[in-house]
């Protein structure tokens, strides 16, 4: 059980950076 949070944290995460990753470089072409 505790593995499966773990990775589910993990997973959530890793989108997390993603979103932000991805955002930022928009952001920074539109300027």
């Amino acid at each position: 059980m505790m593995m499966m949070m773990m990775m589910m944290m993990m997973m959530m995460m890793m989108m997390m950076m993603m979103l932000m990753m991805m955002i930022s470089c928009v952001t920074i072409e539109r300027k």
